[in-house]
């Protein structure tokens, strides 16, 4: 080796200035999440994403989601999820089957599948992720620098989302609600994408679907997909912190009919399910405020009517009892306006602010 080879070595210039930005682009990939995943290959392919997670116990560790994609040919892109939060489980389940069943030959196009995107919150048993106590569909969208939900927020956001067509993100009640089974919408400004969504909404076959304004829409998933012109449906599959047989049978039956409506795949014929023996579905509204009936104080709620029942405006719908406090008579809960209950209070113990129901004005059954 020459002194002047030796001298590059040996005494580096510790004056020249250095600024990541003029890195080539490279040395800072678009997420710090990662898959060994060829999202242009042609197949099927089971792996995972990889959300980098330092801790105490685990100084490079990582937190594996599971992922399965498949592509045959040209045609739109779809994005199924379940999991987003972790005790809404009609989902997860429902997309774990439909990973065992679907085969590369039926579709035409390309089916992203993410059974359980928040499973650090899916195996705490919990609708925020333990890790960083953070709504993932509330953290969009997302920070690239940022703890892993909103990581994985930023990845939907600018890995996934840029490939899709068409999003179903499969929900529930969780813990806290229980639900009609159901698949809903945004009423969008865009009425070319509007009428779009209401067709798939309608084609999902539901038994109940729902017109929805967001209570707050900042930082939801929804909002972040249609905002990049996307088909986006969300389903409510009953909830209470538990499995229903029929949530996971409507989410199975609603996920094959959303792709065959979008001819992504083709399926055997099944028989009707029983929830279909009405000629059309139920669609309501519920995209006012007074569509949602809250607590104005804290005690035991007493429901007095079950899901899908119809209520008129001024009618008693329940009350709420002071245990704590035997002099005190318990306080009524009045419906605002007439309609069918969607949603009620899944736990007996209310605070006040707490969602006790859901009432949906009908627009069309």
């Amino acid at each position: 080796m020459s002194q002047k080879e030796q001298d590059v070595v040996i005494q580096p210039n510790i004056n020249q200035d250095i600024n990541p930005e003029s890195f080539p682009e490279f040395y800072k990939p678009l997420s710090r999440i990662s898959t060994d995943i060829d999202f242009d290959k042609e197949g099927k392919q089971v792996s995972f994403i990889r959300v980098p997670h330092s801790r105490n116990d685990s100084a490079w560790g990582s937190i594996f989601i599971p992922i399965v994609v498949y592509k045959n040919g040209s045609g739109p892109t779809i994005l199924l999820t379940g999991g987003i939060h972790g005790d809404e489980y009609e989902g997860p389940i429902a997309l774990n089957l439909l990973t065992r069943t679907l085969k590369p030959e039926q579709i035409q196009g390309r089916v992203i599948i993410l059974p359980a995107v928040n499973l650090p919150a899916i195996m705490n048993d919990s609708r925020l992720s333990p890790i960083d106590n953070l709504d993932l569909n509330r953290s969009f969208p997302g920070d690239r620098e940022g703890s892993p939900t909103l990581a994985i927020a930023h990845y939907l956001d600018k890995v996934l989302l840029p490939l899709t067509d068409i999003v179903i993100d499969l929900h529930s009640g969780g813990k806290s609600l229980d639900f009609v089974p159901s698949i809903a919408m945004h009423k969008l400004s865009d009425r070319k994408q509007h009428n779009a969504t209401f067709e798939a909404l309608m084609a999902f076959g539901a038994p109940y679907g729902f017109i929805h304004s967001e209570v707050d829409g900042d930082g939801t998933f929804d909002t972040t997909a249609e905002n990049k012109g996307d088909v986006f449906l969300f389903s409510e599959l009953r909830g209470g912190g538990r499995v229903s047989i029929e949530g996971v049978q409507v989410a199975r039956n609603g996920l094959r009919n959303i792709l065959e409506h979008f001819e992504i795949a083709c399926f055997p014929k099944l028989k009707a399910p029983h929830w279909n023996a009405k000629k059309t579905q139920m669609i309501l509204d519920t995209s006012h405020s007074d569509c949602y009936v809250r607590a104005l104080t804290e005690g035991i709620y007493e429901p007095f009517f079950e899901l899908g029942q119809h209520v008129k405006k001024g009618k008693s719908i329940g009350r709420i009892h002071f245990i704590q406090n035997l002099k005190r008579k318990p306080v009524t809960i009045q419906a605002q306006h007439s309609g069918i209950i969607v949603a009620k209070r899944a736990l007996g113990w209310v605070s006040p602010g707490d969602c006790l129901a859901v009432i949906g004005n009908e627009i069309k059954g």
